[in-house]
């Protein structure tokens, strides 16, 4: 899955500048940094590194192994059940010094009634103490994500952080309409089922001489329009219903045999 666009918003600077200014956010920063050490690395490359090596030492202690065990063992003999399981495995995740500072980050976005995707920026903010990511900058709003091979999967997602304002939404389907130009594009078939009663019609007739009746264009148009004149419109219905099949199934077959 890959981030393919963003969609900038000015404002979202301008609500990530306003939460600076808000003393118990930055105290809360401020307490993070000192109770992880973070002063003492240079970035957060750095912090990372350090917390690595303890995570390592972390899966192997006794502390993990045991209560990892006592976990499992007491699901599997019913003990506890499967929202408490997983519960208690996520009270352990966040014992995973590589997950303190996702988990932390998680909690400000919480605390401070912010959108999830910034995340990145408070992660970044810890380090720095600025307003530096270019993401922060763009103000992410949703982005699109691809599955598999970009000409094979047709897939947009779209993943709505905030609650959209009318210019949003006016982007937002500018984003579709263009990102979506190539994708399957369906309208409304009317009278589907009697096109299709006429087809069938039409290509049996063969089939209905060999047993001795006489079915032909103006049978048909006698019975399907009422008028036997139509018989035109018979043959032209039929052809309309086999273009339509071309067009929504077999578009790249078709330009094949046409050399485009």
């Amino acid at each position: 899955m890959h981030k393919n666009d963003i969609y900038n918003s000015s404002k979202n600077v301008d609500v990530f500048r306003l939460l600076l200014s808000d003393e118990d956010f930055i105290k809360t920063m401020d307490d993070f940094r000192e109770k992880e050490n973070i002063y003492d690395y240079e970035d957060s490359n750095e912090w990372i590194a350090q917390k690595e090596e303890e995570f390592y030492k972390w899966i192997k202690s006794d502390e993990y192994i045991n209560e990892k065990n006592k976990i499992k063992n007491d699901y599997e003999s019913k003990k506890i059940n499967f929202q408490e399981r997983k519960s208690l495995q996520t009270e352990l995740n966040k014992k995973n010094p590589l997950n303190k500072i996702s988990m932390f980050c998680k909690d400000v976005i919480k605390k401070f009634n912010l959108p999830q995707n910034f995340s990145m920026h408070i992660n970044n903010f810890l380090f720095t103490g600025d307003l530096e990511n270019p993401l922060l900058g763009a103000g992410v709003f949703f982005e699109e994500t691809r599955q598999g091979n970009k000409e094979d999967e047709k897939i947009l997602s779209i993943n709505i952080y905030q609650n959209p304002s009318e210019e949003d939404f006016d982007v937002l389907k500018r984003f579709i309409k263009h990102r979506t130009r190539n994708f399957p594009k369906y309208r409304e078939i009317k009278y589907l089922d009697a096109k299709l009663e006429l087809e069938s019609a039409y290509n049996n007739k063969k089939s209905y001489r060999k047993i001795g009746e006489n079915i032909n264009n103006k049978a048909i148009a006698k019975d399907m329009f009422e008028d036997s004149n139509k018989n035109k419109k018979v043959v032209d219905d039929v052809s309309a219903i086999k273009k339509m099949r071309t067009k929504l199934f077999h578009k790249k077959s078709s330009e094949k045999s046409s050399g485009k």
